[in-house]
């Protein structure tokens, strides 16, 4: 117990204080990245503005969190970028990735090319299908997730929450660049780690990690059996409510959802 607590009060403080106005979004290895965009009238592709937000290193994810932990609300920025009718627009997809990079050092357990990446949520937190990446799969997922990374380190955060922004989905390696209709692939992968927003109170995403070499690495999980390189291990399910309301359930049971209302809101901070 003193070991989950140790863990709440880590994320917690992971959470609390802000960017500086105007500041530029810092992405580093090892952290998750929540992207929207919208689909277009016609379905060929992605229109308007993309949000993009930094959730902060996937380490602070993994450490067998007991209660659910949320991170704020993100009804302004999303109504900024989609409207104000986001939550019930069907066109509007998120969806949660992550990289240590084909080059980067070893980071937070995670060796090169170490992927997150996610599924939609089924009813049940860590109800989906974990993923499955070939090696192929996981060098192209890995190289597509590090230049969509490039593209965010830097960009302005202007989002009315700390750590987001909101910019043109036709910017080069933008997040709605990446999937399809324009390629046809997600990230250079045929696995769909998007789903729509339309879901209401249930709309969420079950995130999996999914080692590209066990050398150097962290297998453990408190929330699933040791890592087996090239199959997905879940890392928690992240909820969207319909009033912008995101948290992060670390714990695969259904029944701890209805604990978000009543849980701790904390902020997120930067280094």
């Amino acid at each position: 117990m003193k070991k989950n607590i140790s863990y709440l009060f880590w994320a917690g403080a992971m959470l609390l204080g802000a960017e500086a106005a105007g500041a530029a979004l810092t992405v580093s290895p090892g952290d998750l990245l929540m992207g929207f965009a919208k689909v277009n009238a016609g379905g060929t592709g992605y229109e308007g503005q993309t949000y993009v937000f930094n959730l902060g290193a996937s380490q602070g994810y993994r450490g067998g969190m007991e209660l659910p932990v949320s991170l704020g609300n993100f009804n302004a920025d999303l109504s900024t970028a989609f409207g104000s009718g986001w939550a019930n627009d069907a066109t509007v997809r998120w969806g949660i990735v992550g990289v240590v990079g084909p080059s980067d050092p070893l980071t937070g357990g995670d060796p090169a090319r170490t992927t997150y990446f996610s599924q939609d949520y089924l009813g049940e937190a860590g109800g989906s299908a974990a993923v499955v990446f070939s090696s192929s799969n996981r060098g192209s997922l890995s190289t597509n997730l590090k230049s969509f990374f490039n593209s965010m380190n830097g960009i302005a955060a202007n989002g009315a929450v700390d750590g987001g922004a909101i910019y043109a989905s036709s910017s080069i390696n933008s997040f709605s660049s990446f999937l399809p209709p324009g390629p046809s692939t997600y990230f250079g992968v045929g696995v769909n780690p998007l789903t729509a927003l339309n879901a209401g109170a249930s709309a969420g995403l079950d995130v999996y990690r999914t080692l590209h070499s066990a050398t150097g690495a962290n297998l453990s999980s408190a929330l699933d059996s040791n890592a087996v390189v090239g199959t997905g291990q879940y890392l928690g399910t992240f909820t969207m409510s319909d009033a912008g309301a995101l948290a992060f359930v670390p714990e695969p049971s259904s029944g701890i959802l209805a604990a978000l209302a009543s849980c701790v809101f904390f902020r997120r901070r930067r280094a």
